[in-house]
């Protein structure tokens, strides 16, 4: 198994390079997730049993060669030093962009992961802040994502048989 012939490895290498802290996430595979709890919450969306966040290459290599079904999970919070601004968007996640952006200007231009309408912008994680919750009942929809939480990213496979995306 090499970077050269597999994606997932490749961004799962490019992030820990980085700087970023990578999880390894189950996969999803011929309908399901490949955790085979056929009543799986959060398909090909969740770390692989004991794994944890971690930007050392070899063992980035390693999980990989052992899961290349594996999707790739960008840890969030102090450990990778970003947070997420999740978007939910049947919740009003978007209108409450707009708001947002009304209010204080605009957001900056960022890495977004897209899925099914929902958005997680990613952004620099000011150093000894920590961050995690709801933007409350002012912005409905919006979330803060940062420690212990992630994001899946390109090019892992989801139920809907779509990649997430990176911009």
């Amino acid at each position: 198994m090499n970077a050269r012939t597999d994606p997932r490895l490749a961004q799962a290498l490019l992030l820990a390079e980085m700087g970023r802290a990578v999880v390894a996430l189950e996969g999803f595979s011929r309908g399901a997730c490949t955790c085979r709890n056929a009543r799986c919450a959060t398909p090909g969306a969740h770390p692989i049993a004991d794994e944890k966040p971690t930007n050392y290459l070899r063992h980035v290599h390693s999980i990989w060669t052992r899961r290349p079904d594996a999707n790739v999970g960008l840890a969030l919070g102090t450990v990778s030093g970003i947070f997420a601004l999740q978007v939910d968007a049947k919740a009003g996640g978007h209108e409450s962009v707009l708001r947002l952006e009304e209010a204080y200007g605009g957001l900056p231009v960022t890495l977004t992961a897209a899925r099914d309408g929902n958005e997680w912008r990613v952004f620099k994680l000011p150093n000894g802040v920590t961050l995690n919750g709801s933007l409350g009942n002012a912005f409905p929809g919006l979330s803060i994502l940062g420690d212990g939480k992630w994001i899946v990213v390109e090019p892992s496979i989801g139920p809907s048989a779509t990649s997430w995306l990176d911009c």
